[in-house]
Formats: C-alpha cells, sequence, structure tokens
C-alpha cells in the first residue's frame, strides 16, 4: 500500500467517527432561574440609551419570565460598557 492511501483511510476513519459524535442527541441545560440577567449599558442614569435599554429588557424579561436589571457603566467614552 502506498503512505498517502493508508493516511487517506486513516483521515477517513476519523471524519466517521466524529461525524457519528456530532450526531447524537443531546439535552438543552436549564435556564438560570437563580439570579437575574444583567444587561449593561454604556451609558450614565437618564441617557435615551439607558431609558430604551430598560423599556426593551422589560419586555425581554416579560417574554423569557426572568428578572432583567439594566445597570449603567458610564464613562470613557462608553467603553467601559
Amino acid at each position: 500500500m502506498m503512505p498517502s492511501l493508508t493516511y487517506a483511510r486513516r483521515a477517513g476513519a476519523i471524519g466517521i467517527v466524529l461525524a457519528a459524535l456530532a450526531t447524537r442527541p443531546t439535552t438543552a441545560q436549564e435556564w438560570p432561574t437563580a439570579q437575574p440577567i444583567k444587561v449593561i449599558a454604556p451609558t450614565t442614569p437618564g441617557s435615551t440609551a439607558d431609558l430604551m435599554a430598560r423599556i426593551v429588557f422589560q419586555q425581554v424579561g416579560v417574554q423569557l419570565g426572568q428578572a432583567v436589571v439594566v445597570e449603567n457603566r458610564g464613562g470613557a467614552g462608553t467603553t467601559t460598557g
């Protein structure tokens, strides 16, 4: 046998094993209900971006059935957020 043919067979066998592992069923993890979802608004409290984040993520929290907290991290030209 030629060495390249042996390499091709090994590569093909590895591909088959990886495909078989990729198709096995998996189960979803439980959504973490113990702690709220934190959203960081990169501006100071009371700004337009802060108000929009609070309005939008209030509805997201209702849809998910989860508490959502909007935290402000203003400063450094909104780089910290």
